[in-house]
C-alpha cells in the first residue's frame, strides 16, 4: 500500500489548516473543548485523505489474450457501441463506476502503444460522454485496440492521464488518476469474448474483463 502522489496537495493543506487553527486556538486561549475539537477534525482530515489516495500494490501476471480492469468499480453497463464516432464499426462499451470511496488509480488494461484523445475529436451521441470525457486508445502488437473514457461527474475534478500519448504502454502500468468518484468507459473489439458482467465489483490490474 502506498500513498498517491496527487493526494499530497491535500494532505499539505489539511496540515496547514491544523496548524493554523491550533495557532488561532493558543494565541486567544481557547477553551480545552475547542481545542480538542481542532484535534479531533484534523485527525479525521488527515485520516479520510490517507484512505481516500491510498494505492495498494497489487502482482499483476502480463498476458496478451487478457483485458484486465482499468479501475476498482462496479459495472454498471455493457452494450454495443460505434467506434469513436466513425458510426460503422461495431464495438462494445464496457462501463465501470467508480464510487468515492474506490482507489484513485487508473491501470493499463492492456500493452501497446497509447493515444490520447480529446472529448472534441468525437460526438458525445456515438459514445454517450460529456464535455468532462478524456480518451486514450491502446493498440497491442496484433492490432487489437481497447480505448478508455474517464468522465468526471459534478464533483469529479479534473480527469487526466500522466502517460500514454504515442508511448508504448505496460499492462498494469500506471496511468493517471481521478480527484473524485466517476466512471470509467472501456470499449473493446467486437470480437472480444467478455469474462465480467453487469453488477460485477471489478479491481484494478487483478480482475479480468475480456479475452481479445
Amino acid at each position: 500500500m502506498r500513498f498517491h502522489k496527487e493526494g499530497y496537495t491535500s494532505l499539505a493543506i489539511v496540515v496547514l489548516f491544523f496548524f493554523v487553527l491550533s495557532a488561532f486556538a493558543h494565541y486567544y486561549d481557547a477553551s480545552a473543548f475547542v481545542k480538542g475539537l481542532i484535534y479531533c477534525v484534523s485527525g479525521l482530515l488527515l485520516l479520510f485523505v490517507l484512505f481516500f489516495f491510498r494505492t495498494p500494490s497489487r502482482a499483476l501476471t502480463p498476458d496478451s489474450a487478457q483485458v484486465y480492469s482499468p479501475v476498482d468499480g462496479t459495472i454498471n453497463q455493457i452494450e454495443e457501441t460505434n467506434q469513436m464516432g466513425s458510426g460503422q464499426e461495431r464495438r462494445v462499451k464496457l462501463s465501470i463506476a467508480v464510487s468515492p470511496l474506490n482507489i484513485r488509480s487508473t491501470k493499463a488494461p492492456i500493452s501497446g502503444k497509447g493515444r490520447l484523445i480529446n472529448a472534441s475529436q468525437t460526438t458525445s451521441s456515438s459514445h454517450g460522454i460529456g464535455q468532462r470525457g478524456n480518451g486514450l486508445s491502446i493498440q497491442n502488437k496484433e492490432g487489437a485496440e481497447v480505448t478508455l473514457w474517464q468522465h468526471g461527474g459534478i464533483f469529479a475534478g479534473p480527469v487526466f492521464y500522466d502517460k500514454g500519448d504515442k508511448q508504448e504502454i505496460q499492462q498494469g502500468q500506471e496511468l493517471g488518476s481521478v480527484k473524485f468518484g466517476c466512471r470509467v468507459d472501456l470499449i473493446l473489439p467486437a470480437s472480444a469474448l467478455l469474462v465480467a458482467k453487469k453488477g460485477d465489483q471489478v479491481f484494478s490490474g487483478k480482475s479480468v474483463l475480456a479475452k481479445i
